[in-house]
Protein backbone atom coordinates (compact mmCIF):
# COMPACT_ATOMS: atom_id res chain seq x y z
CA UNK A 1 0.00 0.00 0.00
CA UNK A 2 1.65 3.14 -1.06
CA UNK A 3 1.93 5.14 1.75
CA UNK A 4 0.81 8.72 1.95
CA UNK A 5 2.50 12.16 3.16
CA UNK A 6 0.98 14.82 5.32
CA UNK A 7 0.35 17.19 2.39
CA UNK A 8 -1.88 14.75 0.83
CA UNK A 9 -3.93 14.25 4.20
CA UNK A 10 -4.14 17.28 5.37
CA UNK A 11 -5.36 18.08 1.43
CA UNK A 12 -8.12 15.48 1.60
CA UNK A 13 -9.39 16.60 4.88
CA UNK A 14 -9.73 19.84 3.23
CA UNK A 15 -11.98 18.94 0.76
CA UNK A 16 -14.06 16.69 2.78
CA UNK A 17 -14.28 20.23 5.01
CA UNK A 18 -15.06 21.97 2.14
CA UNK A 19 -18.08 19.34 0.76
CA UNK A 20 -18.93 19.58 4.15
CA UNK A 21 -19.19 23.24 4.60
CA UNK A 22 -21.14 23.13 0.87
CA UNK A 23 -23.49 20.85 1.90
CA UNK A 24 -24.44 22.79 5.36
CA UNK A 25 -24.87 26.18 3.08
CA UNK A 26 -27.02 24.35 0.59
CA UNK A 27 -29.33 22.96 3.56
CA UNK A 28 -29.33 26.34 5.35
CA UNK A 29 -29.91 28.37 1.98
CA UNK A 30 -33.23 25.94 1.83
CA UNK A 31 -33.91 26.52 5.07
CA UNK A 32 -33.99 30.42 4.86
CA UNK A 33 -35.99 30.33 1.64
CA UNK A 34 -38.71 27.81 3.50
CA UNK A 35 -38.51 29.94 6.78
CA UNK A 36 -39.51 32.98 4.49
CA UNK A 37 -42.50 31.48 3.35
CA UNK A 38 -46.11 32.28 5.28
CA UNK A 39 -49.16 29.88 5.46
CA UNK A 40 -51.22 30.97 2.05
CA UNK A 41 -54.71 32.06 3.32
CA UNK A 42 -57.42 31.80 1.70
CA UNK A 43 -57.92 35.14 -0.95
CA UNK A 44 -60.67 37.55 -0.80
CA UNK A 45 -60.76 38.28 -4.44
CA UNK A 46 -59.82 34.65 -6.12
CA UNK A 47 -58.86 33.51 -9.12
CA UNK A 48 -57.23 36.23 -11.91
CA UNK A 49 -58.57 39.62 -10.66
CA UNK A 50 -58.76 42.86 -12.77
CA UNK A 51 -57.47 46.02 -12.65
CA UNK A 52 -58.41 48.35 -10.07
CA UNK A 53 -60.47 51.50 -10.51
CA UNK A 54 -60.80 54.31 -8.13
CA UNK A 55 -63.80 56.48 -7.47
CA UNK A 56 -62.50 59.47 -4.79
CA UNK A 57 -65.91 60.44 -4.01
CA UNK A 58 -69.35 57.64 -4.29
CA UNK A 59 -71.48 59.81 -2.13
CA UNK A 60 -69.19 60.42 0.57
CA UNK A 61 -66.96 57.41 0.42
CA UNK A 62 -63.56 56.85 -1.19
CA UNK A 63 -63.65 53.78 -2.90
CA UNK A 64 -61.58 51.20 -5.38
CA UNK A 65 -63.21 48.38 -7.41
CA UNK A 66 -61.78 45.12 -8.61
CA UNK A 67 -63.17 42.03 -10.15
CA UNK A 68 -63.48 38.58 -10.07
CA UNK A 69 -66.20 36.79 -10.96
CA UNK A 70 -68.51 39.46 -8.61
CA UNK A 71 -67.69 42.72 -8.12
CA UNK A 72 -65.51 43.87 -5.08
CA UNK A 73 -64.85 47.33 -3.29
CA UNK A 74 -62.43 48.62 -0.52
CA UNK A 75 -62.64 51.88 1.00
CA UNK A 76 -64.01 53.80 4.12
CA UNK A 77 -66.73 56.48 4.31
CA UNK A 78 -65.29 59.65 4.91
CA UNK A 79 -67.20 59.95 8.50
CA UNK A 80 -66.06 56.49 9.85
CA UNK A 81 -62.25 56.08 9.66
CA UNK A 82 -61.68 52.76 8.60
CA UNK A 83 -61.12 51.32 5.39
CA UNK A 84 -63.21 47.85 4.77
CA UNK A 85 -64.82 45.73 1.72
CA UNK A 86 -68.05 45.86 0.40
CA UNK A 87 -69.27 48.10 2.65
CA UNK A 88 -72.86 49.45 1.69
CA UNK A 89 -72.69 52.02 -0.75
CA UNK A 90 -76.24 51.59 -2.11
CA UNK A 91 -74.50 49.37 -4.62
CA UNK A 92 -75.74 46.10 -5.96
CA UNK A 93 -74.24 43.08 -7.71
CA UNK A 94 -74.13 43.62 -11.97
CA UNK A 95 -75.61 41.00 -13.89
CA UNK A 96 -73.29 38.08 -15.26
CA UNK A 97 -69.54 37.15 -14.26
CA UNK A 98 -67.62 40.46 -13.90
CA UNK A 99 -64.34 40.11 -15.71
CA UNK A 100 -62.91 43.99 -15.58
CA UNK A 101 -64.11 47.07 -14.55
CA UNK A 102 -63.09 50.62 -15.21
CA UNK A 103 -64.16 54.03 -14.15
CA UNK A 104 -64.49 57.36 -15.75
CA UNK A 105 -65.07 61.08 -14.13
CA UNK A 106 -69.21 60.15 -14.57
CA UNK A 107 -69.42 56.26 -14.49
CA UNK A 108 -68.25 53.39 -13.16
CA UNK A 109 -68.42 50.78 -15.91
CA UNK A 110 -68.11 46.54 -16.06
CA UNK A 111 -67.55 43.97 -18.92
CA UNK A 112 -69.67 41.11 -17.98
CA UNK A 113 -69.74 37.74 -19.53
CA UNK A 114 -73.06 36.35 -20.26
CA UNK A 115 -75.27 33.23 -21.56
CA UNK A 116 -72.05 30.87 -22.81
CA UNK A 117 -69.22 33.13 -21.31
CA UNK A 118 -68.20 33.93 -24.74
CA UNK A 119 -70.02 37.45 -25.32
CA UNK A 120 -69.04 40.09 -23.41
CA UNK A 121 -71.32 42.85 -22.60
CA UNK A 122 -70.55 46.41 -20.61
CA UNK A 123 -72.88 47.35 -17.84
CA UNK A 124 -72.63 51.06 -16.26
CA UNK A 125 -73.82 53.11 -13.13
CA UNK A 126 -73.69 56.08 -12.37
CA UNK A 127 -70.71 57.58 -9.50
CA UNK A 128 -72.04 58.04 -6.64
CA UNK A 129 -75.90 57.27 -6.98
CA UNK A 130 -75.33 53.29 -7.88
CA UNK A 131 -78.39 51.37 -8.97
CA UNK A 132 -79.81 50.51 -11.44
CA UNK A 133 -77.13 48.90 -13.55
CA UNK A 134 -77.47 49.67 -17.07
CA UNK A 135 -76.61 47.93 -20.56
CA UNK A 136 -74.37 50.18 -22.73
CA UNK A 137 -74.69 50.07 -26.39
CA UNK A 138 -73.86 46.07 -26.91
CA UNK A 139 -70.82 45.54 -28.49
CA UNK A 140 -70.65 47.66 -31.33
CA UNK A 141 -71.47 45.00 -34.28
CA UNK A 142 -68.40 43.18 -32.74
CA UNK A 143 -67.97 39.47 -31.85
CA UNK A 144 -67.41 40.82 -28.32
CA UNK A 145 -65.74 43.13 -26.10
CA UNK A 146 -62.25 41.74 -24.40
CA UNK A 147 -60.85 44.25 -22.15
CA UNK A 148 -62.07 48.01 -21.15
CA UNK A 149 -59.97 51.04 -20.02
CA UNK A 150 -61.29 54.54 -18.67
CA UNK A 151 -59.32 57.83 -19.41
CA UNK A 152 -60.60 60.79 -17.96
CA UNK A 153 -64.61 60.45 -19.27
CA UNK A 154 -64.16 57.94 -21.81
CA UNK A 155 -64.45 54.44 -21.97
CA UNK A 156 -62.57 52.74 -24.15
CA UNK A 157 -63.09 48.95 -24.94
CA UNK A 158 -60.90 46.04 -26.97
CA UNK A 159 -63.92 45.01 -29.69
CA UNK A 160 -63.19 41.95 -31.35
CA UNK A 161 -64.48 40.44 -34.45
CA UNK A 162 -64.34 36.73 -36.34
CA UNK A 163 -60.67 35.94 -36.99
CA UNK A 164 -59.49 37.44 -34.17
CA UNK A 165 -59.34 41.27 -35.76
CA UNK A 166 -59.63 44.29 -32.76
CA UNK A 167 -61.24 47.30 -33.14
CA UNK A 168 -60.94 50.21 -30.82
CA UNK A 169 -64.18 51.01 -29.53
CA UNK A 170 -65.23 54.80 -27.17
CA UNK A 171 -68.05 55.62 -25.22
CA UNK A 172 -68.82 59.10 -23.88
CA UNK A 173 -70.77 59.43 -20.83
CA UNK A 174 -73.88 60.27 -22.87
CA UNK A 175 -73.74 56.35 -23.78
CA UNK A 176 -72.66 56.95 -27.70
CA UNK A 177 -70.35 54.04 -29.26
CA UNK A 178 -68.02 55.19 -31.70
CA UNK A 179 -65.20 53.42 -33.43
CA UNK A 180 -61.21 54.77 -32.88
CA UNK A 181 -60.29 55.42 -36.71
CA UNK A 182 -56.97 53.23 -36.30
CA UNK A 183 -55.70 50.99 -38.77
CA UNK A 184 -54.96 47.50 -37.78
CA UNK A 185 -54.94 48.25 -34.04
CA UNK A 186 -54.31 44.76 -32.69
CA UNK A 187 -55.88 44.40 -29.10
CA UNK A 188 -56.59 47.91 -26.93
CA UNK A 189 -54.12 47.08 -23.53
CA UNK A 190 -54.43 50.25 -22.08
CA UNK A 191 -55.43 53.93 -22.14
CA UNK A 192 -53.62 57.10 -20.21
CA UNK A 193 -53.88 60.73 -21.25
CA UNK A 194 -55.37 60.51 -24.26
CA UNK A 195 -52.61 57.71 -25.52
CA UNK A 196 -53.67 54.00 -26.73
CA UNK A 197 -51.58 50.67 -26.05
CA UNK A 198 -52.19 47.91 -28.25
CA UNK A 199 -50.74 44.99 -29.49
CA UNK A 200 -49.51 46.38 -32.63
CA UNK A 201 -48.52 50.07 -31.38
CA UNK A 202 -49.41 53.27 -29.50
CA UNK A 203 -51.51 55.28 -30.86
CA UNK A 204 -53.27 59.09 -29.68
CA UNK A 205 -57.05 58.90 -29.55
CA UNK A 206 -57.99 60.21 -33.15
CA UNK A 207 -56.55 56.61 -34.56
CA UNK A 208 -52.89 57.80 -35.85
CA UNK A 209 -50.28 55.64 -34.98
CA UNK A 210 -47.05 56.78 -33.23
CA UNK A 211 -45.08 54.06 -32.99
CA UNK A 212 -44.92 50.18 -33.92
CA UNK A 213 -44.86 47.44 -31.30
CA UNK A 214 -46.57 45.00 -28.73
CA UNK A 215 -46.94 46.83 -26.18
CA UNK A 216 -49.01 45.80 -22.81
CA UNK A 217 -49.57 48.33 -20.85
CA UNK A 218 -49.29 52.17 -20.14
CA UNK A 219 -49.54 54.47 -17.15
CA UNK A 220 -50.29 57.86 -17.03
CA UNK A 221 -48.00 60.61 -15.47
CA UNK A 222 -49.12 64.03 -14.02
CA UNK A 223 -46.82 66.04 -16.96
CA UNK A 224 -49.84 64.70 -19.61
CA UNK A 225 -47.25 62.08 -20.80
CA UNK A 226 -47.10 58.57 -19.97
CA UNK A 227 -44.72 55.23 -19.81
CA UNK A 228 -45.70 52.25 -21.35
CA UNK A 229 -44.28 48.28 -21.52
CA UNK A 230 -43.22 47.16 -24.92
CA UNK A 231 -42.51 42.79 -25.19
CA UNK A 232 -40.22 41.75 -27.65
CA UNK A 233 -40.32 38.02 -27.76
CA UNK A 234 -38.29 36.92 -24.82
CA UNK A 235 -37.18 40.83 -23.62
CA UNK A 236 -39.14 43.56 -22.83
CA UNK A 237 -38.69 47.20 -22.39
CA UNK A 238 -40.47 50.91 -21.16
CA UNK A 239 -41.05 53.92 -22.94
CA UNK A 240 -41.51 57.28 -22.51
CA UNK A 241 -44.81 58.78 -24.46
CA UNK A 242 -45.35 62.31 -25.27
CA UNK A 243 -47.85 63.96 -27.84
CA UNK A 244 -43.85 64.42 -29.90
CA UNK A 245 -42.30 61.08 -29.63
CA UNK A 246 -42.15 57.61 -28.35
CA UNK A 247 -38.69 56.94 -26.83
CA UNK A 248 -37.42 53.66 -25.37
CA UNK A 249 -36.00 54.52 -21.97
CA UNK A 250 -32.65 53.35 -20.87
CA UNK A 251 -33.31 51.09 -18.32
CA UNK A 252 -32.25 47.54 -16.70
CA UNK A 253 -35.11 45.22 -18.14
CA UNK A 254 -33.35 41.85 -17.91
CA UNK A 255 -34.85 39.08 -15.84
CA UNK A 256 -38.07 37.92 -15.67
CA UNK A 257 -40.40 38.81 -17.97
CA UNK A 258 -42.68 42.07 -17.66
CA UNK A 259 -46.85 41.32 -17.53
CA UNK A 260 -47.52 44.96 -18.96
CA UNK A 261 -48.51 45.95 -15.18
CA UNK A 262 -47.66 49.57 -14.25
CA UNK A 263 -48.33 51.26 -11.13
CA UNK A 264 -46.78 54.26 -9.53
CA UNK A 265 -45.80 54.33 -6.27
CA UNK A 266 -46.88 57.83 -5.24
CA UNK A 267 -50.29 59.66 -5.77
CA UNK A 268 -49.43 61.21 -9.41
CA UNK A 269 -46.39 60.01 -11.12
CA UNK A 270 -43.81 62.53 -11.76
CA UNK A 271 -41.15 62.67 -14.15
CA UNK A 272 -38.79 61.64 -11.67
CA UNK A 273 -41.00 59.46 -9.65
CA UNK A 274 -40.70 55.64 -8.79
CA UNK A 275 -42.94 53.11 -10.94
CA UNK A 276 -43.93 49.51 -10.31
CA UNK A 277 -43.39 47.15 -13.05
CA UNK A 278 -45.36 43.49 -12.85
CA UNK A 279 -43.16 40.58 -14.13
CA UNK A 280 -44.07 36.57 -14.28
CA UNK A 281 -42.63 36.66 -10.56
CA UNK A 282 -43.60 39.58 -8.71
CA UNK A 283 -42.55 43.33 -9.63
CA UNK A 284 -39.89 45.48 -10.18
CA UNK A 285 -39.38 48.92 -9.04
CA UNK A 286 -37.66 51.87 -11.33
CA UNK A 287 -36.87 55.79 -10.31
CA UNK A 288 -37.57 57.69 -13.62
CA UNK A 289 -35.67 60.50 -14.92
CA UNK A 290 -38.08 61.08 -17.80
CA UNK A 291 -36.40 64.83 -18.56
CA UNK A 292 -33.09 62.71 -20.00
CA UNK A 293 -32.18 62.47 -23.02
CA UNK A 294 -32.57 59.65 -23.64
CA UNK A 295 -35.21 59.37 -20.55
CA UNK A 296 -33.75 56.81 -18.00
CA UNK A 297 -35.30 54.09 -15.65
CA UNK A 298 -32.91 53.10 -12.90
CA UNK A 299 -33.77 49.84 -11.61
CA UNK A 300 -34.23 49.62 -7.54
CA UNK A 301 -31.49 46.66 -6.21
CA UNK A 302 -33.72 43.55 -4.57
CA UNK A 303 -32.85 45.14 -1.05
CA UNK A 304 -34.04 48.51 -1.82
CA UNK A 305 -37.18 48.37 -2.96
CA UNK A 306 -39.60 50.90 -1.34
CA UNK A 307 -42.82 48.91 -1.17
CA UNK A 308 -41.59 46.37 1.39
CA UNK A 309 -39.12 48.54 3.23
CA UNK A 310 -40.99 47.46 6.40
CA UNK A 311 -40.33 43.69 5.28
CA UNK A 312 -38.05 42.21 3.61
CA UNK A 313 -36.87 40.89 -0.10
CA UNK A 314 -36.84 37.03 0.98
CA UNK A 315 -40.25 37.20 2.24
CA UNK A 316 -41.56 38.90 -0.48
CA UNK A 317 -38.99 36.70 -3.34
CA UNK A 318 -40.70 33.44 -1.28
CA UNK A 319 -44.49 34.22 -1.83
CA UNK A 320 -45.54 36.96 -4.17
CA UNK A 321 -42.52 36.52 -6.37
CA UNK A 322 -43.36 32.82 -7.18
CA UNK A 323 -46.87 34.80 -9.05
CA UNK A 324 -47.29 36.32 -12.35
CA UNK A 325 -48.61 39.70 -11.21
CA UNK A 326 -50.91 41.41 -13.81
CA UNK A 327 -52.47 44.30 -12.14
CA UNK A 328 -50.97 46.69 -9.36
CA UNK A 329 -52.27 49.43 -7.51
CA UNK A 330 -51.56 51.39 -4.46
CA UNK A 331 -54.80 52.48 -2.91
CA UNK A 332 -55.24 56.17 -2.38
CA UNK A 333 -54.78 57.90 1.14
CA UNK A 334 -58.60 58.77 1.05
CA UNK A 335 -59.36 54.83 0.64
CA UNK A 336 -56.60 53.23 2.86
CA UNK A 337 -54.81 55.53 5.56
CA UNK A 338 -51.78 53.24 5.03
CA UNK A 339 -51.90 53.30 1.28
CA UNK A 340 -52.04 49.10 1.23
CA UNK A 341 -50.49 48.57 -1.85
CA UNK A 342 -52.34 45.53 -3.92
CA UNK A 343 -51.60 43.40 -7.11
CA UNK A 344 -53.87 41.32 -9.12
CA UNK A 345 -51.98 37.92 -9.37
CA UNK A 346 -52.53 35.36 -12.49
CA UNK A 347 -54.42 32.56 -10.99
CA UNK A 348 -53.47 33.08 -7.10
CA UNK A 349 -56.34 36.31 -6.53
CA UNK A 350 -55.99 39.01 -5.29
CA UNK A 351 -52.43 40.03 -2.67
CA UNK A 352 -51.66 43.02 -0.44
CA UNK A 353 -48.83 43.81 1.45
CA UNK A 354 -50.07 44.30 5.40
CA UNK A 355 -48.51 44.02 8.62
CA UNK A 356 -49.95 40.58 9.56
CA UNK A 357 -49.19 38.99 12.86
CA UNK A 358 -46.06 37.06 11.28
CA UNK A 359 -45.02 40.92 10.54
CA UNK A 360 -45.09 42.98 7.35
CA UNK A 361 -45.66 40.31 4.48
CA UNK A 362 -47.02 39.75 1.22
CA UNK A 363 -49.83 37.30 1.24
CA UNK A 364 -53.35 36.76 -0.09
CA UNK A 365 -55.73 39.39 0.92
CA UNK A 366 -58.07 37.76 3.53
Amino acid sequence: MKKRTPRVVAALALIAAMSVLAVSCGRDALFWNVSMERPPVRPRVPGGPSQMAHVDDWGGSDVFFVASGSLFWYGRAHSAGGSNWNFNIGLSQPPGRIVDVAATTGFLYVLSMVGTGIEASIWRVQVGVGNPWVQVGGTGGFRTIDAIFADGGTLFAAARGDGAVYSILQLDDNGTITTVPASAPGMLTGAANGFLSTTSGIFDDNGDRLVEGNFQGILAMDSGSAIAVRIDGAAWHLYAVTTGAVTRMNADTSGRLATGALAAWDETLAPDGTILVGTRGGYLEFVLDAGATPPIATRRAPGSFESIRYGNYAQFNASLGRHPVNHLFRAPPGADANRTLFASTQVGGLWSFRSRPGGWEWNAEE
